[in-house]
């Protein structure tokens, strides 16, 4: 199926009244100035450092300077097709991805939507189904959400293409990915992941998360959607790190 824009699908699925008395009572503020009325105001949001100019690698996306070869891909060997990422996780997006991750900070998906599914529109890739990366049991009932799956919903909805929140499971508690260097990160979640054939095979794939560094988890996760059948597999993150790719 190749992926195409179709008309605007809310998200959020309570009338656009009922928005307004709740920001009536319970005005949002931006995540990174906190002014009043935007879960992120259109100054901040214009701040946000994208990787549109930014010179990538085709395989992993990540930043990288001019050369024929990405450091990363050399140390990496991505089984994924390509990945891609929106922004640059700095300044503003840091502070958004932030929120959205322990925060509760849904509302602003709503605004990062509409980028998001334009730059999946001009990758021109082909996918049959959409997977969010999983959380472990443990820290989805820490957390109380998959905020993968929530970045998720929005983009399934926009291309009518089904999201599978089952393909894909994390079968082992790992640590955060937080403070570990580039060894420890691919360790920490090396087969830390399984995948369902009856949903996977012979699947075109494109696999979700909110933040890369080293890649690393999209691909022990792609690894899995393979070993289950999936014949392609392409991962998009709302941001990218800067950091471990020299």
């Amino acid at each position: 199926m190749q992926i195409e824009i179709t008309a605007e699908k809310p998200f959020f699925k309570l009338p656009f009244s009922h928005w307004r008395i709740i920001d009536l009572v319970y005005p949002p503020f931006c995540c990174n100035c906190g002014k009043i009325g935007y879960e992120i105001c259109p100054d901040c949001f214009i701040k946000i450092e994208t990787t549109h100019n930014q010179i990538i690698c085709p395989v992993c996306g990540g930043i990288i300077k001019t050369g024929p070869n990405c450091n990363n891909c050399l140390k990496l060997h991505p089984s994924f097709e390509q990945a891609r990422s929106w922004g640059i996780y700095t300044g503003v997006l840091k502070q958004v991805v932030k929120n959205i991750k322990y925060n509760r900070g849904f509302g602003i998906i709503e605004y990062i939507t509409k980028p998001i599914v334009q730059l999946i529109k001009n990758w021109e890739i082909s996918v049959d189904m959409i997977v969010p990366i999983p959380l472990s049991k443990k820290r989805k009932t820490v957390r109380g959400y998959n905020q993968s799956v929530l970045i998720a919903k929005p983009i399934s909805r926009h291309f009518d293409i089904p999201m599978e929140e089952l393909a894909l499971i994390r079968n082992r508690d790992t640590r955060s990915q937080v403070g570990l260097n580039y060894k420890e990160r691919i360790t920490n979640v090396k087969n830390a992941f399984c995948a369902d054939n009856s949903i996977c095979n012979n699947k075109s794939i494109l696999l979700i998360d909110d933040i890369a560094t080293t890649c690393s988890t999209l691909n022990e996760s792609t690894k899995a959607l393979k070993l289950a059948g999936a014949q392609k597999v392409f991962c998009f993150t709302v941001a990218r790190t800067k950091n471990l790719i020299k």
